[in-house]
């Protein structure tokens, strides 16, 4: 700990930069009264600050150019959501607050619940609720939040409307299988180990609803009726669906794929 000489708190270290030549290594004045000082000196005297924000730029072209376009990139940002900027002019700012000023009273900002509930298809109470907003992956509907600013699943917000805080490391499960739907009635709390053995016993874990597969369920019965036909080996059938022969030798002998039947059905969706 060390006690700054200009604001006079005690502060950790770490809040000091260093200096070789001092007795203790760090500086005597703190990093927040060292900036605060250098701005208002730059302040008082904008000439040497263009020409210091100049000589940084010349010798470190690639930082300056990622520092800019980070910049403007913030302040799209800013004016897009309406809010002001610091290029702003006195008058420019005056009508942003008058113009905020009169929205708070006559258009107040609508509550969480009926925000999100009016992005949700809702339905019967056996039926799905499907969400009908910004969906992510796997087809988890996204909801966003603006205090704090965070994106949760819509899912885990619609339990918590509902029924209250989930706990810590609990998950939202759901009872129809189906990621976009909302209806608290589908919704019930598990353990991430519940989900698991959940999916497992649902047969979600097999075939197209691993998200790492390569192969479809047509693919499957195509490449077992091909093969029993004969005139083709497996390191060829290999190379046409581009997996390794082993992977088609578990296809065929139903080591691997062994849900999916020799028939297919109307209507099977396919992995793109």
């Amino acid at each position: 700990m060390k006690t700054c000489r200009i604001c006079h708190e005690t502060k950790p270290l770490g809040a000091f930069s260093r200096r070789s030549t001092s007795r203790d290594g760090h500086r005597s004045e703190c990093r927040q009264c060292l900036n605060t000082r250098a701005r208002q000196r730059y302040a008082a005297n904008p000439d040497k600050a263009n020409k210091r924000i100049a000589k940084w730029r010349a010798k470190n072209p690639s930082e300056a150019a990622a520092a800019s376009q980070k910049a403007q990139e913030k302040l799209r940002q800013r004016r897009k959501a309406g809010l002001p900027t610091s290029r702003d002019s006195l008058e420019q700012l005056g009508v942003f607050v008058k113009k905020w000023e009169a929205r708070s009273i006559s258009e107040p900002h609508e509550p969480l619940s009926l925000r999100f509930w009016s992005k949700v298809a809702i339905g019967a109470e056996q039926e799905c609720w499907e969400w009908q907003g910004l969906r992510g992956r796997g087809g988890y509907g996204q909801f966003k939040l603006t205090r704090p600013r965070e994106t949760i699943r819509a899912h885990r917000l619609a339990w918590e409307i509902v029924h209250g805080p989930i706990p810590n490391g609990t998950c939202v499960c759901h009872k129809c299988d189906n990621p976009s739907c909302v209806n608290p009635n589908h919704l019930f709390l598990g353990t991430h180990q519940d989900n698991m053995v959940d999916a497992a016993r649902k047969g979600r874990k097999k075939g197209t609803w691993n998200g790492r597969a390569i192969l479809t369920d047509t693919n499957v019965i195509d490449i077992r009726a091909r093969y029993e036909g004969g005139n083709i080996t497996h390191k060829e059938l290999a190379a046409e669906y581009c997996v390794h022969p082993s992977t088609i030798s578990a296809v065929i002998n139903r080591r691997n794929w062994s849900h999916v039947s020799d028939i297919s059905t109307e209507g099977e969706s396919e992995r793109v």
